[in-house]
Parts: structure tokens; sequence; C-alpha cells
């Protein structure tokens, strides 16, 4: 059972009608990799994308190549109490927006108590 957040599976379709609604965007394309403000993303080629995330405070949509081909996820914040946000030094090439990437960690228990990272998202840049 997820704990600190919701996943909805979207179409690919809807998930790229909703890209202006995220600050940021992480993009993994064939021939290049892309850190920017979603506002600045002036060139999205769904045919040119291995992995795609848009990110904000709340939420992430995240696109990628999936067993049926492009797949589109949304994950929201539900709980706070099970949610670790750590923050990571971008390398200086990807510095133009900010010095550092947000990320939020969401834990769970295993059968035996043992405390492990289940899922993770992007939340933002500093």
């Amino acid at each position: 059972m997820a704990r600190g957040y919701t996943r909805e599976k979207i179409s690919v379709q809807e998930a790229i009608n909703h890209i202006s609604e995220y600050d940021y965007a992480l993009i993994y394309n064939i021939s290049s990799m892309k850190l920017c403000k979603t506002e600045n993303l002036t060139d999205f080629d769904i045919g040119e994308c291995l992995e795609a995330r848009f990110f904000s405070g709340q939420q992430e949509l995240h696109i990628f190549d999936g067993e049926e081909g492009k797949e589109a996820i949304i994950i929201n914040d539900s709980d706070p109490e099970y949610i670790i946000t750590k923050k990571y030094e971008l390398a200086n090439k990807y510095q133009t927006e900010g010095k550092y990437i947000l990320v939020n960690e969401y834990i769970s228990y295993d059968e035996d108590g043992q405390l492990f990272i289940e899922h993770t998202r992007l939340k933002g840049i500093s």
C-alpha cells in the first residue's frame, strides 16, 4: 500500500495537454537532456523523448517508455508524515534555474517493519 502519495495513470495525450501546469521539466531525449522551467520549454517532441518528468511543489507528471509503449502517471503528495524531502546539488551545466534539485522520498515499511524508500518524485529547484 502506497503511503504519502497517490498515483494515477493517464493517457499520454492528456499528459501532454497538462505540461504547462507544472513549474519545471526534466526531459531525457534520444540525443539530449534538458532541465528547465516549463514556461521556457519550446520543443517537446514525444517521439524523441525517452522519459520526461514535469514537476511542481505537490505533484509530478511522469512520461516514460512502459511495456505498452509510452505511458504517463501523475504522482500527488497525500500524507506528509511519510515524505522526506532531500536536496541534491546540480551539476554546473544544469544550474541555470537553481543550484539544487528537491526530491520527495516516500517512506514505507516492509513486513518485518524495516523502513525503505517506496517511491521518489521531483519536487522543485532552489
